[in-house]
Protein backbone atom coordinates (compact mmCIF):
# COMPACT_ATOMS: atom_id res chain seq x y z
CA UNK A 1 0.00 0.00 0.00
CA UNK A 2 2.55 2.50 0.76
CA UNK A 3 4.86 1.83 -2.42
CA UNK A 4 1.62 2.47 -4.28
CA UNK A 5 0.22 5.11 -2.78
CA UNK A 6 3.43 7.08 -2.87
CA UNK A 7 4.29 6.21 -6.47
CA UNK A 8 0.58 7.74 -7.33
CA UNK A 9 1.69 11.11 -5.04
CA UNK A 10 5.25 11.10 -7.48
CA UNK A 11 2.54 10.34 -10.82
CA UNK A 12 0.57 13.36 -9.83
CA UNK A 13 3.65 15.91 -9.08
CA UNK A 14 5.26 14.77 -12.61
CA UNK A 15 2.36 14.98 -14.19
CA UNK A 16 3.50 11.64 -15.07
CA UNK A 17 1.86 7.96 -14.82
CA UNK A 18 1.10 5.20 -12.20
CA UNK A 19 2.53 2.12 -13.95
CA UNK A 20 1.96 -1.52 -13.22
CA UNK A 21 3.53 -4.25 -13.89
CA UNK A 22 2.44 -6.19 -16.01
CA UNK A 23 0.19 -9.64 -14.89
CA UNK A 24 1.40 -9.13 -11.68
CA UNK A 25 -0.69 -8.71 -8.16
CA UNK A 26 -0.08 -6.16 -5.57
CA UNK A 27 -2.00 -7.28 -2.36
CA UNK A 28 -3.10 -4.16 -0.13
CA UNK A 29 -5.61 -3.61 3.09
CA UNK A 30 -6.66 -0.59 2.04
CA UNK A 31 -5.79 1.85 -0.73
CA UNK A 32 -6.69 5.55 -1.49
CA UNK A 33 -5.05 7.06 -4.34
CA UNK A 34 -5.35 11.00 -5.51
CA UNK A 35 -7.46 13.11 -7.88
CA UNK A 36 -6.61 13.56 -11.32
CA UNK A 37 -4.20 10.23 -11.51
CA UNK A 38 -3.65 8.60 -14.47
CA UNK A 39 -2.84 4.88 -14.12
CA UNK A 40 -1.47 2.24 -17.18
CA UNK A 41 -2.24 -0.94 -15.02
CA UNK A 42 -1.00 -3.74 -17.85
CA UNK A 43 -3.26 -6.86 -16.46
CA UNK A 44 -2.01 -5.66 -12.97
CA UNK A 45 -4.34 -7.15 -9.90
CA UNK A 46 -4.83 -4.80 -6.83
CA UNK A 47 -5.71 -8.06 -4.48
CA UNK A 48 -7.67 -7.22 -1.31
CA UNK A 49 -6.29 -8.89 1.89
CA UNK A 50 -10.37 -9.12 2.63
CA UNK A 51 -9.72 -8.00 6.32
CA UNK A 52 -11.58 -4.75 6.02
CA UNK A 53 -15.11 -4.16 8.38
CA UNK A 54 -17.67 -1.47 8.32
CA UNK A 55 -17.81 1.46 6.69
CA UNK A 56 -14.14 1.13 5.53
CA UNK A 57 -13.78 1.19 1.62
CA UNK A 58 -11.13 -1.18 0.51
CA UNK A 59 -9.99 1.14 -2.98
CA UNK A 60 -10.81 4.97 -3.06
CA UNK A 61 -10.32 6.40 -6.62
CA UNK A 62 -9.85 10.02 -6.52
CA UNK A 63 -11.85 12.47 -8.81
CA UNK A 64 -10.82 12.59 -12.70
CA UNK A 65 -8.85 9.08 -12.19
CA UNK A 66 -8.16 8.02 -15.83
CA UNK A 67 -6.90 3.89 -16.45
CA UNK A 68 -7.09 1.93 -19.26
CA UNK A 69 -8.03 -1.36 -17.06
CA UNK A 70 -8.49 -1.67 -13.70
CA UNK A 71 -8.77 -5.54 -11.70
CA UNK A 72 -9.64 -5.86 -7.90
CA UNK A 73 -9.65 -8.92 -6.29
CA UNK A 74 -11.14 -10.23 -2.79
CA UNK A 75 -10.88 -13.58 -1.17
CA UNK A 76 -14.62 -12.49 0.30
CA UNK A 77 -13.61 -12.83 3.47
CA UNK A 78 -14.25 -9.09 4.46
CA UNK A 79 -17.37 -7.51 5.29
CA UNK A 80 -17.04 -4.21 4.49
CA UNK A 81 -19.81 -1.99 2.71
CA UNK A 82 -17.53 -1.30 -0.34
CA UNK A 83 -14.58 -2.74 -2.50
CA UNK A 84 -14.33 0.45 -4.46
CA UNK A 85 -15.51 3.97 -4.59
CA UNK A 86 -15.43 5.99 -7.19
CA UNK A 87 -14.57 10.05 -7.56
CA UNK A 88 -16.57 12.55 -10.40
CA UNK A 89 -15.25 12.09 -13.55
CA UNK A 90 -13.77 8.46 -13.34
CA UNK A 91 -12.85 6.91 -16.43
CA UNK A 92 -11.51 3.24 -17.65
CA UNK A 93 -11.38 1.46 -20.92
CA UNK A 94 -12.59 -1.47 -18.59
CA UNK A 95 -13.05 -3.04 -14.61
CA UNK A 96 -13.32 -5.75 -13.07
CA UNK A 97 -14.34 -6.76 -9.40
CA UNK A 98 -14.47 -10.46 -9.05
CA UNK A 99 -14.45 -12.15 -5.09
CA UNK A 100 -13.13 -15.43 -4.87
CA UNK A 101 -16.39 -16.39 -2.43
CA UNK A 102 -19.55 -14.27 -2.44
CA UNK A 103 -18.99 -10.79 -1.19
CA UNK A 104 -22.39 -9.91 0.83
CA UNK A 105 -22.82 -6.50 0.65
CA UNK A 106 -21.45 -4.17 -1.96
CA UNK A 107 -18.92 -3.83 -4.89
CA UNK A 108 -18.72 -0.05 -5.31
CA UNK A 109 -20.48 3.48 -4.88
CA UNK A 110 -20.37 6.72 -6.23
CA UNK A 111 -22.24 9.67 -7.14
CA UNK A 112 -22.44 8.64 -10.68
CA UNK A 113 -21.59 12.27 -12.21
CA UNK A 114 -19.17 11.64 -14.92
CA UNK A 115 -18.28 8.15 -14.73
CA UNK A 116 -17.09 6.78 -18.09
CA UNK A 117 -16.50 2.91 -18.19
CA UNK A 118 -16.41 0.87 -21.40
CA UNK A 119 -17.09 -2.77 -19.77
CA UNK A 120 -17.65 -2.93 -16.39
CA UNK A 121 -17.57 -6.84 -15.10
CA UNK A 122 -18.28 -8.36 -11.66
CA UNK A 123 -18.15 -11.56 -10.09
CA UNK A 124 -19.70 -13.25 -7.52
CA UNK A 125 -20.30 -9.38 -5.70
CA UNK A 126 -23.86 -9.10 -4.21
CA UNK A 127 -24.37 -5.08 -5.41
CA UNK A 128 -21.40 -4.64 -7.55
CA UNK A 129 -22.20 -1.05 -8.47
CA UNK A 130 -24.44 1.61 -7.23
CA UNK A 131 -24.93 5.42 -8.46
CA UNK A 132 -25.96 7.15 -5.23
CA UNK A 133 -26.48 10.49 -5.39
CA UNK A 134 -27.88 11.98 -2.02
CA UNK A 135 -28.35 15.65 -2.98
CA UNK A 136 -32.07 16.51 -2.46
CA UNK A 137 -32.02 20.22 -3.61
CA UNK A 138 -34.03 21.39 -7.38
CA UNK A 139 -31.06 20.57 -10.02
CA UNK A 140 -28.64 18.43 -7.87
CA UNK A 141 -29.05 15.93 -9.69
CA UNK A 142 -26.06 14.48 -11.31
CA UNK A 143 -25.00 13.90 -15.11
CA UNK A 144 -23.18 12.40 -17.92
CA UNK A 145 -22.55 9.23 -16.83
CA UNK A 146 -21.82 5.90 -19.12
CA UNK A 147 -21.45 2.38 -19.38
CA UNK A 148 -20.93 0.33 -22.02
CA UNK A 149 -21.15 -2.89 -21.32
CA UNK A 150 -22.37 -4.01 -17.32
CA UNK A 151 -21.21 -7.78 -17.23
CA UNK A 152 -22.25 -9.61 -13.22
CA UNK A 153 -22.48 -12.82 -12.70
CA UNK A 154 -23.66 -14.14 -8.84
CA UNK A 155 -25.48 -10.64 -7.62
CA UNK A 156 -28.20 -9.65 -5.77
CA UNK A 157 -28.88 -6.60 -7.25
CA UNK A 158 -26.59 -5.63 -10.71
CA UNK A 159 -26.95 -1.63 -11.21
CA UNK A 160 -29.13 0.53 -9.07
CA UNK A 161 -29.12 4.12 -9.73
CA UNK A 162 -30.63 7.51 -7.32
CA UNK A 163 -31.05 10.85 -8.58
CA UNK A 164 -29.44 11.07 -11.49
CA UNK A 165 -29.67 12.72 -15.19
CA UNK A 166 -29.15 11.06 -18.66
CA UNK A 167 -27.15 8.27 -17.76
CA UNK A 168 -26.15 5.53 -20.25
CA UNK A 169 -25.64 2.09 -19.63
CA UNK A 170 -25.30 0.53 -23.50
CA UNK A 171 -26.07 -3.19 -22.76
CA UNK A 172 -26.63 -5.69 -19.26
CA UNK A 173 -25.69 -8.73 -18.85
CA UNK A 174 -26.43 -9.97 -15.43
CA UNK A 175 -26.63 -14.08 -14.55
CA UNK A 176 -26.86 -16.43 -11.72
CA UNK A 177 -28.35 -15.47 -8.12
CA UNK A 178 -26.41 -15.23 -5.19
CA UNK A 179 -26.84 -17.89 -2.79
CA UNK A 180 -27.03 -14.78 -1.00
CA UNK A 181 -30.55 -13.89 -2.47
CA UNK A 182 -34.05 -14.78 -1.06
CA UNK A 183 -36.80 -14.88 -3.94
CA UNK A 184 -39.76 -12.42 -3.87
CA UNK A 185 -37.77 -9.95 -1.23
CA UNK A 186 -38.55 -6.31 -1.67
CA UNK A 187 -35.21 -4.45 -2.89
CA UNK A 188 -33.92 -7.26 -4.62
CA UNK A 189 -34.70 -5.91 -8.02
CA UNK A 190 -31.77 -7.14 -10.66
CA UNK A 191 -31.64 -3.53 -11.78
CA UNK A 192 -33.44 -0.66 -9.27
CA UNK A 193 -33.72 2.88 -10.59
CA UNK A 194 -35.05 5.30 -8.43
CA UNK A 195 -35.90 9.15 -8.79
CA UNK A 196 -33.89 9.07 -12.39
CA UNK A 197 -35.01 11.35 -15.21
CA UNK A 198 -33.42 10.98 -19.19
CA UNK A 199 -31.47 7.98 -18.79
CA UNK A 200 -31.11 5.18 -21.54
CA UNK A 201 -30.73 1.20 -21.01
CA UNK A 202 -29.91 -0.88 -24.11
CA UNK A 203 -31.01 -4.25 -24.17
CA UNK A 204 -31.05 -6.35 -20.76
CA UNK A 205 -30.53 -9.93 -20.56
CA UNK A 206 -31.13 -11.24 -16.66
CA UNK A 207 -31.06 -14.49 -15.41
CA UNK A 208 -31.93 -15.15 -11.99
CA UNK A 209 -33.08 -11.56 -10.70
CA UNK A 210 -34.35 -12.57 -7.02
CA UNK A 211 -37.18 -10.05 -7.92
CA UNK A 212 -38.17 -7.63 -10.53
CA UNK A 213 -35.56 -7.28 -13.56
CA UNK A 214 -36.15 -3.61 -13.62
CA UNK A 215 -37.78 -1.52 -11.25
CA UNK A 216 -38.33 2.01 -11.79
CA UNK A 217 -39.40 3.76 -8.33
CA UNK A 218 -39.53 6.51 -6.30
CA UNK A 219 -37.62 8.05 -4.09
CA UNK A 220 -37.86 10.45 -0.87
CA UNK A 221 -36.46 13.71 -2.53
CA UNK A 222 -39.16 16.09 -3.35
CA UNK A 223 -37.68 16.93 -6.76
CA UNK A 224 -37.22 13.63 -7.99
CA UNK A 225 -39.09 12.73 -10.99
CA UNK A 226 -38.69 9.79 -13.49
CA UNK A 227 -39.27 11.01 -16.55
CA UNK A 228 -38.10 10.92 -20.36
CA UNK A 229 -36.19 7.36 -20.17
CA UNK A 230 -35.67 4.99 -23.02
CA UNK A 231 -35.43 0.91 -22.14
CA UNK A 232 -34.29 -1.79 -25.30
CA UNK A 233 -34.97 -5.47 -25.11
CA UNK A 234 -35.98 -6.69 -21.85
CA UNK A 235 -35.23 -10.76 -22.17
CA UNK A 236 -35.88 -12.24 -18.88
CA UNK A 237 -35.59 -15.62 -17.15
CA UNK A 238 -36.41 -17.10 -13.59
CA UNK A 239 -37.21 -13.68 -11.84
CA UNK A 240 -38.74 -14.03 -8.54
CA UNK A 241 -40.66 -10.85 -9.54
CA UNK A 242 -42.14 -9.28 -13.02
CA UNK A 243 -39.36 -8.60 -15.88
CA UNK A 244 -40.64 -5.08 -15.68
CA UNK A 245 -42.00 -2.91 -12.89
CA UNK A 246 -43.00 1.03 -13.10
CA UNK A 247 -44.15 2.12 -9.83
CA UNK A 248 -42.88 5.78 -8.80
CA UNK A 249 -45.26 5.50 -6.20
CA UNK A 250 -45.91 8.22 -3.23
CA UNK A 251 -42.48 10.66 -2.38
CA UNK A 252 -43.61 10.20 1.74
CA UNK A 253 -41.66 13.16 2.22
CA UNK A 254 -43.82 15.57 0.83
CA UNK A 255 -46.99 13.64 0.04
CA UNK A 256 -47.03 14.13 -3.93
CA UNK A 257 -47.64 11.62 -5.91
CA UNK A 258 -44.85 11.05 -8.72
CA UNK A 259 -45.94 9.54 -12.17
CA UNK A 260 -43.41 8.22 -14.56
CA UNK A 261 -43.73 9.50 -17.80
CA UNK A 262 -42.12 9.77 -21.54
CA UNK A 263 -40.98 6.79 -21.15
CA UNK A 264 -40.36 3.65 -24.14
CA UNK A 265 -39.46 -0.04 -23.82
CA UNK A 266 -38.17 -1.95 -27.02
CA UNK A 267 -39.69 -5.08 -25.78
CA UNK A 268 -40.20 -7.90 -23.83
CA UNK A 269 -39.17 -11.64 -23.02
CA UNK A 270 -40.17 -13.57 -19.83
CA UNK A 271 -39.57 -17.03 -19.52
CA UNK A 272 -40.93 -18.57 -15.71
CA UNK A 273 -40.96 -14.87 -14.06
CA UNK A 274 -42.53 -13.98 -11.05
CA UNK A 275 -44.19 -15.98 -8.56
CA UNK A 276 -48.17 -17.01 -7.39
CA UNK A 277 -47.13 -16.22 -3.44
CA UNK A 278 -47.08 -12.26 -3.67
CA UNK A 279 -49.56 -10.23 -6.12
CA UNK A 280 -47.74 -7.65 -6.85
CA UNK A 281 -45.31 -10.04 -8.34
CA UNK A 282 -47.00 -12.31 -10.97
CA UNK A 283 -47.33 -10.16 -13.72
CA UNK A 284 -44.64 -9.95 -17.37
CA UNK A 285 -45.60 -5.60 -16.48
CA UNK A 286 -46.91 -4.16 -13.76
CA UNK A 287 -47.42 -0.43 -13.72
CA UNK A 288 -48.67 1.84 -10.98
CA UNK A 289 -48.51 5.88 -11.22
CA UNK A 290 -47.33 5.82 -14.89
CA UNK A 291 -48.59 7.10 -17.74
CA UNK A 292 -47.59 8.26 -21.22
CA UNK A 293 -46.01 5.18 -21.87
Amino acid sequence: KTAIEAAAAAAIASGGYLYFTPGKTYAFTTLSLPANLNIRSHGAILRDKGTNTGATVSVVFGDNTRADDVTITSPGTETNTDLFSFGDGFYANSFTVESDTQHAIGGGTCTGQDIRIGYFRSRKVDRPLHFYNQATGAGEQTTGSWIGYLDVENYVRAFRADYCYGFVIGRVRAYTRSPNAVEDTAGQNGILIQGCSFFEIGDIDCEGAPEHVLRVGGSPHANCISIGFTIGHIKARNSGGCPLKINPTRLASVGVTEKASGWSVAGITGYDCGNNANEGNQELVRLSHARNG
